[in-house]
């Protein structure tokens, strides 16, 4: 399995790709495209948002970053990195986005945590261990978000996912022998890791992972189309068919980068890359994207849509589906085919470039780069859901 291709390091440059990329519309067209699915009516839409908190998140260090959010029974855990010479990990807590508490824990000195994931017995995080001269992550558990405990150490891999699901644990990291393999780990209890090895994934690249009712799904890349499994087990996987994953007439590669799951199904985010000469960053890409209701059948969604923008992020919004900032407006989908704005009340965070989120109950949290000032900081917004 091959590295996933590189991300661009600064918002400024994410910006001007992706303005290169809106110049002229996608040559796909329709080419793929299916038609919406037919879905429940009751799922539970945002009648509106009220936003409590949009601002700065300020005392953790100009380089701090929040890496990862997860969320269990009212309590949001944010997790990251005090982004140092000598990193810390940056756990914080909160129960209404407005007063956020630090974790103080020694098990976190040396760690950069890189994700987390909420547990039925708490959280679960990895990060990466800075307390020795090779590449290696932790594993840390905790049961109320405050004291954490180091529980496992995995030398030669550098993890950056972790999911929990009904059988276990599965990790996904970039291994350090300088071929550009992609790691998949999996656990049952978090402690004792696991690499798995399919011959569904050969020659592919694994970009994001996921739990679902049935098991687990994969997406990435596979020379140069889309590609997307599924397992039962998180060590058998087998590939799941999807529309739009191939290359047509001016796109010369398609690929996935991003995989996000809901009450209504998953929407992974890749890209549609026309021929491209010279730095790949600097190229246009066109936005590409595709749901499914559990992962074992992919429908290609349209380009002309907020998730036809190369660079956009999309979300959870539990049972109402998916959530998409565009500016300071929010936008809503059940499947991710139609994008009504839901009306919000307080101060949006328009300077706000949200790279997490996470709900609990009615409260919804995001975390990004605060980009109102120069040098971009940590910044956070929080609303309460009305239904």
């Amino acid at each position: 399995m091959r590295r996933a291709g590189r991300r661009a390091a600064v918002i400024v440059g994410v910006l001007v790709v992706v303005m290169a990329g809106a110049c002229s519309p996608n040559p796909r067209g329709t080419a793929g495209v299916s038609s919406p699915p037919p879905l429940p009516t009751t799922s539970p839409a945002w009648a509106r948002l009220d936003w409590t908190e949009a601002g700065r998140l300020t005392g953790f260090g100009q380089e701090a970053r929040i890496s990862a959010l997860a969320a269990r029974d009212g309590l949001v855990v944010a997790g990251g990195t005090t982004g140092a010479d000598s990193p810390t990990g940056l756990i914080l807590l909160t129960r209404d986005g407005r007063g956020w508490q630090r974790a103080d824990d020694p098990d976190l000195e040396g760690v950069a945590v890189e994700d987390l994931a909420a547990t039925d017995d708490g959280f679960v995080a990895t990060g990466a261990d800075g307390s020795g001269p090779g590449v290696a992550s932790v594993v840390l558990r905790s049961a109320d978000g405050r004291s954490w405990e180091r529980i496992a150490t995995l030398p030669g891999v550098s993890l950056r996912r972790v999911v929990a699901g009904p059988s276990g644990f599965i990790a996904l990291g970039d291994g350090d022998g300088g071929d550009g393999q992609v790691q998949l780990l999996s656990s049952v209890d978090a402690v004792r890791w696991v690499p798995v090895s399919s011959p569904a994934f050969d020659g592919a690249t694994i970009a994001d992972i996921a739990s679902v009712s049935g098991g687990w799904v994969a997406v990435g890349s596979d020379a140069r189309r889309a590609r997307a499994w599924t397992s039962a087990d998180g060590r058998a996987w087998t590939a799941a068919p999807m529309d739009g994953a191939e290359p047509v007439p001016g796109i010369e590669s398609v690929g996935i980068r991003d995989l996000t799951t809901s009450g209504t199904g998953l929407i992974a985010l890749g890209t549609d890359d026309p021929p491209c000469e010279g730095d790949p960053e600097w190229c246009p890409h066109f936005g590409a994207a595709w749901w499914s209701r559990d992962g074992t059948d992919w429908l290609r969604l349209p380009t002309d849509g907020p998730l036809g923008q190369w660079g956009q992020r999309v979300f959870s919004a539990g049972d109402a589906g998916f959530v998409v900032f565009d500016g300071s407006a929010v936008l809503l989908s059940t499947e991710g085919y139609d994008w009504p704005e839901i009306p919000t009340n307080g101060p949006a965070p328009r300077y706000l470039h949200v790279d997490k989120a996470v709900m609990t109950g009615d409260l919804f949290v995001v975390a990004g780069s605060w980009i109102a000032e120069e040098p971009a900081t940590l910044g956070i917004g929080a609303a309460r859901i009305r239904r």
